[in-house]
């Protein structure tokens, strides 16, 4: 499989123009911008249009962060890179700030980034504005993050484009029925059609595929992922495979975790399951906050940002719901699991 591919990273001029003119919206009203979709709904290819398309250029010096490729350095890097990118812009002139995959940020990292990315945005924000792209709004009551705006699903000439794109890079050509078929169950949901192009390409039988996706482990993982970005919420836009994958799990009462015994239909991170984990050891009991963010986060725990764990039991919390295990907050105070 080819991914990404490099065709991918030019971009006809009017690809995603919903998009476009909503950043440019940002930037003349000076307000920030959150860009929210799942992971595979496209979000990262409008970032990288955003950073090369020439109205936003021809009036801004773009810079992109692609965070979901420093999981392994610091905050303090991270910072440093920021301010970076601030030192080369001329006096007055607008800059935009891109952080794609910023969710990593709000999981994991420290109070730090978020004090630092507000002191420089307090400082310059007549000429700077800041886009995010996460998978689900950040819910912090903070002018920093701005405004939110949904991913739209691919359609008309952004999808064909993004079509003749796979073809392109597989050499290949879908005929006309199996092309219909993906386009009517994908939704415009652009990582299932390339799943499912790349299985029609390799000869499958994409008929048997949609109506079991099971069959197809590539397009099965895309639909986890779908199902843990959700948190049990439905998709804000129509995916009629998802919703076939959906009912398919439900039938065969298909747990994705375990522990103790008490199995749940959603796929934790790795923070929610360092978390439930602690919890289940100590199940029925009052578990400190303290004392859970050390066990969570160990060593860096000082740094770690009050909010985190907070954002890390509410998204459990949802995903808990269809189990036999239920968290109540102490508030103030700490967390209990109740095992029903």
């Amino acid at each position: 499989m080819k991914s990404p591919m490099p065709y991918f990273r030019t971009f006809p001029e009017e690809f995603q123009s919903k998009a476009i003119n909503r950043v440019l919206k940002a930037v003349k009203s000076g307000d920030n911008l959150q860009i929210v979709g799942l992971k595979g709904s496209g979000k990262s290819s409008i970032f990288r249009a955003i950073a090369s398309h020439k109205s936003i250029l021809n009036q801004s010096k773009v810079f992109y962060f692609d965070i979901s490729l420093l999981s392994e350095i610091s905050s303090k890097e991270i910072l440093k890179m920021i301010e970076t990118g601030l030192l080369t812009v001329q006096n007055n002139e607008h800059a935009i700030f891109l952080f794609d995959s910023f969710e990593n940020i709000t999981e994991s990292r420290s109070e730090v980034v978020y004090k630092v990315l507000h002191s420089i945005y307090s400082l310059n924000r007549d000429f700077l504005t800041i886009i995010f792209s996460v998978i689900r709004p950040i819910e912090l009551p903070d002018i920093l993050f701005g405004k939110v705006w949904m991913v739209e699903p691919f359609s008309g000439d952004d999808l064909e484009w993004f079509w003749r794109g796979v073809e392109k890079a597989h050499e290949a050509k879908i005929d006309k029925k199996t092309k219909e078929l993906i386009l009517n169950v994908s939704g415009g949901y652009v990582a299932v059609i390339k799943r499912l192009m790349e299985a029609a390409i390799e000869g499958d039988d994409v008929e048997a595929i949609v109506a079991n996706p099971s069959l197809n482990p590539h397009l099965l993982y895309q639909l986890e992922l779908m199902k843990e970005g959700l948190l049990g919420q439905k998709n804000y836009f129509e995916v009629p495979i998802y919703d076939t994958f959906l009912r398919l799990k439900e039938e065969k009462n298909d747990f994705i975790e375990d522990i103790g015994g008490k199995r749940i239909k959603s796929k934790l991170t790795a923070l929610e399951f360092k978390v439930l984990k602690k919890l289940f050891q100590n199940k029925n009991s009052l578990v400190l906050r303290d004392e859970m963010v050390i066990s969570v986060w160990g060593e860096n725990a000082g740094g770690i940002a009050e909010h985190a764990l907070d954002q890390i039991v509410y998204r459990l919390g949802k995903k808990l719901k269809k189990s036999d295990l239920k968290i109540e907050t102490i508030r103030g105070r700490g967390h209990v699991l109740k095992v029903i």
